[in-house]
């Protein structure tokens, strides 16, 4: 899943956090190999996933840095966080307690690597019946966050089951976080690299 680094303009480092069992790796393989699994093993550490996307001509690989959400890990979210552009928070529109988690992730997202461009996904969305958070509630909580986060904040509803919003989601990143880039800071002095957990 690791695609050549020398062909790409840029390389965007992302992180994908929520609590346990989510979906994070779930939309991790999807976004990165167009494939699903049902056979769910809990991440351990970290799983690092790469694809390429072109965004307004150039190419970008997307680095992402799929995170376990137990709680063992925590010491070691300083180092999966630094140098991060962008963020999925994830969290499981069937189980009201991973919404509730919410709060926790954009806290770390803002004490490690500043306020970065996030989107927050309600994952599962092909789980109809069992859906326990409102589209409008996680929509709501994207908007709130919006207000007062110095970067973009959207929201999305995907099932990486289906492949609905998956791709969207992470393309959506990616121009925002190109777009302050540019705003911001001098492309050439830029370092677009990401240190490797290895």
């Amino acid at each position: 899943m690791l695609e050549n680094i020398e062909s790409s303009d840029y390389i965007f480092k992302i992180i994908a956090v929520g609590n346990q069992s989510v979906g994070k790796t779930s939309i991790t393989i999807r976004f990165a190999t167009d494939k699903f699994s049902d056979d769910y093993k809990v991440t351990l550490g970290m799983n690092l996933s790469t694809k390429n996307v072109t965004i307004n001509q150039k190419l970008i690989q997307m680095a992402v840095w799929d995170t376990a959400g137990q709680s063992s890990f925590e010491p070691l979210i300083p180092m999966y966080y630094r140098g991060a552009l962008g963020a999925i928070v994830v969290y499981d529109i069937t189980r009201r307690e991973t919404f509730e988690g919410v709060k926790k992730w954009f806290t770390d997202i803002k004490r490690f690597a500043e306020e970065i461009p996030v989107v927050l996904i309600g994952n599962k969305s092909d789980l109809t019946d069992e859906r326990v958070v409102t589209y409008e509630e996680g929509r709501a909580l994207a908007e709130e966050y919006d207000k007062v986060w110095s970067k973009e904040v959207f929201f999305k509803e995907s099932s990486a089951k289906d492949a609905v919003e998956v791709n969207e989601s992470f393309t959506m990143l990616a121009e925002s976080i190109l777009a302050y880039l540019k705003e911001e800071v001098d492309e050439d002095e830029f370092d677009f690299s990401f240190d490797a957990p290895f």
